[in-house]
């Protein structure tokens, strides 16, 4: 009896190895998000946090999302590169600060040449989707294209016509609108979101080429109190992933990006952007002080004189600049058309 109870005890014990009691669930692998806006930023709380929120639940606990806002991981001006080189996983940026590495993507920051966030970022977002852009972005992975909205003047002294512009210091942060100032007789100065307000609160410079997205998300209303409304140029702005960061994740997590990015989150975006326009110009016009005028018909034409030589200038020094061009103005026709 002895040894049948012994020889059963064996039999049972390595059964039992071979199905172990519980086996431990894989850690989550996790992404860095790098916002260099503020993290009161509606970028950073109505768009990439939840987004991220939306990837973990569905990647079914495989990967999680972290949002660094602020100037952590890097500012407007290195996050590109440092999402490259893998300093951060993920990450959300303007284009304008990084000069001719994404010249064509610039198409949609063009002055006068679309009405505003929805029609020039679903037109580039087309533009991405057919691949004439897809040289630019043979480094990362691209979640997302999109723009803010067109830069009015914002500034301490009233701005109305081109005269008022002479001699003044204007910080932007794209190349095209910086063009457009020296042609209307100001004096352009480069510079990143971040760096605005403190540009005029010291007196660096006298006001601030932007939209009112960045109106409401730095403050700029408190160092600011006249502000012109133009067509004179959008931002671009980009949400980009590490390509060995998607490569590294589990099937269930790449799926799950797949799902979110794309046509879905460039929507998400340009909604945000497009109500961050309206909430700013709103905010700003109940405020003690403030003027908002709209560039009048008459120096609109100036204005639009001023910048079509720059958009000439663009055509010629952008690879396959007129076809880029030709098809954004497509584009933007069958937007108009309800297409």
């Amino acid at each position: 009896m002895r040894g049948k109870i012994l020889t059963f005890i064996l039999a049972a014990t390595a059964a039992l190895a071979l199905f172990p009691a519980s086996v431990p669930a894989a850690s989550p692998v996790e992404l860095k998000f790098a916002v260099p806006a503020p993290p009161s930023s509606p970028v950073n709380l109505r768009g990439v946090t939840p987004w991220g929120k939306k990837v973990e639940q569905d990647a079914k606990g495989t990967v999680s999302v972290k949002v660094f806002a602020g100037a952590t991981l890097g500012n407007f001006s290195n996050i590109y590169e440092r999402t490259v080189a893998g300093v951060t996983d993920m990450a959300f940026g303007i284009f304008g600060p990084l000069g001719t590495e994404f010249r064509k993507v610039q198409v949609a920051a063009l002055p006068f040449e679309a009405k505003d966030t929805v029609e020039a970022g679903t037109a580039l977002w087309r533009l991405h989707e057919s691949g004439l852009l897809a040289d630019e972005f043979s480094k990362v992975k691209v979640l997302a294209l999109f723009a803010f909205p067109h830069a009015g003047i914002h500034a301490n002294k009233p701005v109305r016509k081109v005269e008022d512009l002479k001699g003044m210091k204007i910080v932007t942060s794209t190349r095209s609108m910086g063009q457009l100032i020296t042609a209307l007789g100001g004096s352009p100065m480069s510079s990143t979101p971040t760096e605005y307000y403190m540009s005029v609160s010291r007196g660096v410079a006298d006001g601030i080429a932007v939209g009112w997205s960045a109106v409401k998300s730095f403050k700029l209303y408190e160092v600011t109190k006249f502000h012109l409304e133009t067509e004179s140029g959008l931002f671009t702005a980009y949400l980009l992933m590490n390509k060995n960061s998607y490569a590294r994740l589990p099937g269930a997590a790449k799926q799950a990006i797949e799902r979110h990015s794309g046509k879905p989150l460039f929507d998400e975006m340009s909604r945000i952007t497009d109500r961050l326009e309206t909430e700013g110009r709103a905010e700003t016009a109940v405020l003690p002080g403030h003027t908002i005028v709209p560039l009048a018909p008459d120096e609109a034409a100036r204005w639009q004189a001023a910048a079509k030589p720059i958009v000439d200038e663009w055509v010629r020094r952008t690879p396959n600049g007129a076809k880029i061009l030709a098809a954004f103005r497509k584009e933007i026709e069958k937007i108009r058309a309800g297409k």
